[in-house]
């Protein structure tokens, strides 16, 4: 698979989760094995969980105060941050008091090894902080990398921008893969209309190709026949606006947000990078082994 189609495809499961209702209406052989050795593993992961916690007790503090900020809502308002929603991470403001509680200063070297949607890096830039991410998915990699990144003025992106949505519509030449939750989600005019703009965008050079599809991508979810429920995305029956629409509002948003957040760092010197890899590889960079000041993450779990 191209490393294009591999974003698009996996941004969709990084926007997207099935619930276990779904699972045994499409799957229904997998589901029963699922449903019967739940018990088993349950309490076998509950045994093991109690041994880990155990081990390193000492090193563990609870902060009820930080309920909020472990959730990705106070990033909704927030520019840049709340490119490409991203449900299962952590807010600004949590990466802001972290770094605060372990005093770190200009300079010291933050780590995510999950790096998500990129909060931790943005912060850490936003605060004079290094930063150092990686991920397994490569739409997280490409979105921390377009939020991180120096993006070119105001007038070059506007300029895209209109460039994109002068193009009158065509029949495009390729389509969406063809997976069921896919077709489910977005009808087949929708469809078209992403693929569209994909192909148009691809045209342009990066990296005003990558701010353009950063945005393609963001609006995934609010062109769909989905809704969110809890850590799930439910498919519902409801009005959709079409994608040029929604695309353009969203990327004139974004260079809105760029101005903004110009403002704020203006003064910062902080440096952040993202790598494509996986975080059981160990996979720091050898110059940055034993130089890491702290760890700011939030690593992927099961709740079900």
């Amino acid at each position: 698979m191209k490393k294009k189609d591999s974003i698009t495809q996996s941004a969709f499961i990084m926007q997207e989760g099935i619930q276990l209702d779904f699972a045994v209406e499409y799957f229904p052989s997998v589901s029963k094995k699922i449903v019967t050795s739940r018990s088993a593993a349950d309490l076998e992961s509950n045994v093991e969980r109690n041994v880990l916690e155990g081990r390193y007790v000492d090193f563990l503090s609870e902060h009820p105060d930080y309920r909020q900020l472990v959730t990705y809502v106070p990033n909704k308002t927030i520019p840049i941050y709340n490119w490409f929603k991203f449900k299962e991470g952590f807010s600004r403001q949590l990466v802001i008091n972290l770094a605060a509680k372990f005093g770190l200063q200009n300079g010291a070297i933050v780590y995510d090894p999950f790096v998500g949607s990129g909060t931790t890096l943005l912060a850490c830039k936003e605060l004079g902080l290094a930063a150092i991410g990686i991920d397994m998915l490569p739409a997280a990699v490409f979105v921390s990398q377009a939020k991180i990144a120096d993006w070119p003025n105001r007038d070059i992106l506007l300029e895209a921008v209109q460039k994109l949505f002068a193009i009158p519509f065509k029949t495009p030449n390729s389509t969406l893969p063809q997976i069921r939750i896919i077709s489910l989600a977005f009808p087949a005019e929708v469809q078209e209309e992403i693929m569209f703009f994909k192909e148009q965008i691809d045209s342009f050079e990066r990296p005003i190709r990558d701010f353009l599809l950063l945005g393609l991508l963001s609006i995934l979810e609010s062109v769909s026949l989905t809704s969110k429920d809890g850590q799930f995305l439910r498919l519902v029956d409801k009005p959709i606006p079409s994608v040029r629409d929604a695309l353009q509002a969203m990327l004139l948003s974004m260079i809105s947000d760029l101005s903004a957040m110009r403002a704020l760092t203006a003064k910062a010197k902080g440096k952040a990078s993202v790598l494509l890899g996986d975080a059981r590889d160990l996979c720091l960079p050898a110059n940055l082994h034993g130089n890491v000041d702290a760890v700011i993450t939030s690593p992927p779990y099961l709740n079900r």
